[in-house]
């Protein structure tokens, strides 16, 4: 994050912001997104990525660890971070990372070319001189086929929001330190919520919403987020004109569900679809859904992008299916029998003997399965033996490519390299066990954070290439007992007895490694 400093201080030495990965921002998401579009980006494997605002690196370290031979360069005006960050590179000897000390406004088109540029959580929280060397960056700095990654605040949605960061801020404005602001800013909302605790406004409801949203939300968040001085909002369309100032394009939304104006109800999709400009088409949707935030992808303003997608696109893909099924395996076998895929946007409810089979067996996919695969395991489920007509079935009368729009199923490009089930050498990354020195967050192989308990958290430093499912039980007891570490009964009480912690372990072990497998922790064998 790069915000401007007064004195000596920079607020991000003094608090600093959380790094985590953001699923949405890797090289494999963006990469797959742009492919849909029409562009040619370079694969993740050996792409140049650039991540401006990389805090300690949680984000783009990670990146680096996945593909040794792409080439990752981190920038971030808090030394505190940098320093935090280069230690794990140091401590994991990776040599494709370069963290940089070094501010935004100091980066050149010297630098070179970078086929992904990543600029998560800064657009709206820095000056417009930043915001203009922001996308100056993207312009000279972005490879011809290459994408940026951009988030912001958005309006109308941030209006309302507005108002309870304006609260917060007025009251900690007689207080210095950053945590006596967070808990001033923290005891202002509690006196609000008191006060609207009988209201059933619209207006009292929104804040009582909000408030209990951001007590959750931890004290560098309320510090960074909405109580920095700069935090600025804007329509999309807005963005979108910054953007072709500086001879950039509009490529997608990283949900390509929120782009699609068949998502929304009935009633107003049928007239917002008359609309044929992309980006009129996106701000009116902003407007009926009251959009506050949006991770934005842009390419150079030269490509010509494919804006008509067509249902036999879908075959280049891996398939993940993304929503809940209503009705259960029964329905198969039972003609007409309704079975339903629905997410937050659409539902999906088929009576088709084969469109049920065929969603129903997605369904239970636990990562993505190509497209080509997906018809070799219908053709060994159903009685069609004809590969073509399954693909006519797929593609036009089931129409997975609409299912993709409306979110219910993921594409990607790339596979994911995780066991399904404990493998027969139990092994997880080696930024992971690295990770389990200092926290109970993990980064897993889909680019996500997973919070581990302490139990899990000794069993998972286990994983380290030295032992098997059918073994591991014992050395997990022996660790716990080492380290102290408590096992429960069923009643909440301590397990004491060390035969009896031997014999729990051996089945509680069991099933931890499966929540491991179906979180992406484990490495193929």
């Amino acid at each position: 994050m790069e915000l401007a400093m007064d004195s000596n201080t920079y607020s991000y030495d003094v608090t600093q912001y959380e790094s985590f990965p953001y699923k949405q921002t890797h090289p494999n998401h963006l990469y797959t997104l742009g492919s849909l579009f029409g562009l040619k980006p370079k694969p993740y494997a050996t792409a140049r990525i650039l991540e401006l605002g990389c805090a300690s690196g949680g984000n783009l370290i990670p990146m680096a660890c996945g593909a040794p031979e792409n080439e990752c360069v981190g920038i971030d005006l808090s030394i505190k971070q940098i320093e935090e960050g280069r230690q794990v590179v140091q401590s994991l000897g990776l040599k494709n990372i370069d963290l940089r000390h070094q501010s935004i406004l100091d980066f050149h088109a010297s630098e070179g070319q970078f086929d992904y540029i990543i600029c998560h959580g800064i657009y709206s929280w820095v000056d417009e001189p930043i915001r203009n060397k922001i996308m100056q960056i993207c312009r000279e700095n972005l490879a011809e086929q290459g994408i940026v990654f951009m988030s912001y605040n958005t309006l109308p949605g941030w209006n309302m929001v507005k108002s309870i960061r304006d609260m917060m801020k007025y009251h900690v404005q007689s207080f210095n330190t950053p945590q006596e602001k967070a808990t001033q800013a923290r005891s202002i909302l509690k006196f609000i919520l008191a006060g609207i605790k009988d209201q059933k406004t619209p207006y009292s409801n929104f804040l009582e919403s909000e408030i209990n949203l951001l007590s959750k939300q931890s004290d560098n968040y309320l510090l960074h987020d909405h109580l920095e001085d700069v935090n600025h909002a804007l329509y999309f369309y807005e963005f979108v004109e910054h953007a072709k100032q500086n001879r950039l394009n509009y490529l997608s939304d990283t949900e390509i569900s929120h782009m699609f104006p068949a998502n929304l109800p009935a009633g107003i999709s049928q007239e917002i679809s008359k609309i044929t400009d992309i980006v009129r088409l996106g701000q009116y949707m902003d407007f009926v859904r009251n959009q506050r935030f949006r991770q934005t992808l842009l390419c150079h303003e030269s490509i010509v992008l494919n804006r008509n997608l067509q249902t036999d696109q879908i075959m280049d893909f891996h398939l993940k299916f993304e929503g809940v099924v209503e009705g259960d395996e029964n329905a198969l076998s039972v003609d007409e029998a309704p079975l339903s895929f629905k997410n937050n946007l659409i539902t999906l409810t088929v009576k088709n003997h084969f469109s049920k089979i065929a969603m129903w067996l997605l369904s239970q996919q636990k990562k993505p399965i190509f497209y080509g695969d997906f018809i070799s395991l219908l053709l060994r489920e159903t009685k069609i033996q004809d590969r073509n007509k399954i693909q006519h079935m797929l593609n036009q009368e089931l129409n997975l490519m609409r299912l993709a729009l409306g979110g219910i199923i993921t594409l990607s490009c790339e596979p994911l390299h995780y066991a399904l089930k404990p493998p027969t050498t139990l092994r997880s990354t080696p930024l992971v066990q690295h990770q389990l020195l200092r926290s109970s967050l993990v980064t897993n192989q889909r680019h996500e954070v997973v919070r581990l308990n302490t139990v899990e958290k000794v069993l998972l430093k286990l994983c380290n290439g030295t032992h098997s499912p059918q073994h591991i039980g014992r050395a997990f007891a022996e660790k716990l007992i080492a380290e102290k570490v408590p096992l429960l009964k069923e009643d909440g009480s301590i397990v004491q007895e060390k035969e009896e912690i031997y014999r729990r372990s051996e089945y509680i072990s069991k099933e931890i490694l499966n929540l491991f497998a179906g979180n992406a922790l484990l490495l193929d064998a």
